[in-house]
C-alpha cells in the first residue's frame, strides 16, 4: 500500500473521503505530476489512496517521500478533515 486507508462502512460517505484525500493533498503541496495509474482507488470497504498512482516504480516511490514524512503531512491534514474515520 501506498497511502491512506480508510476502512469500515462509509454510508454514504465515500465521496467526502475522496474529496478530502484531494483536498488533503493538494494542502499539503504533494500533487505528483507523473503519476502511473489511479491516484485514488474505491475498493468497497476501504479508499486507498497512491500519491504516483498503482502502478508506481518503487524507486520512483522511495525518491518521491523515501523518509515518508509526505505520506505523514497528508494523514495529518486527513486527520482534520475526516475525524470520524480511521487514516
Amino acid at each position: 500500500m501506498d497511502g491512506t486507508l480508510f476502512r469500515g462502512s462509509f454510508g454514504g460517505a465515500k465521496e467526502k473521503i475522496i474529496a478530502s484525500l484531494d483536498k488533503a493533498s493538494e494542502e499539503a503541496g504533494n500533487r505528483a505530476e507523473n503519476v502511473w495509474g489511479k491516484v485514488i482507488e474505491d475498493r468497497g470497504s476501504q479508499v486507498t489512496y497512491f500519491a504516483l498512482g498503482q502502478q508506481e516504480p518503487l524507486a520512483e516511490k522511495e525518491k518521491w517521500d523515501g523518509d515518508f514524512a509526505k505520506r505523514k503531512k497528508i494523514t495529518a491534514i486527513l486527520e482534520t478533515i475526516i475525524p470520524e474515520f480511521s487514516v
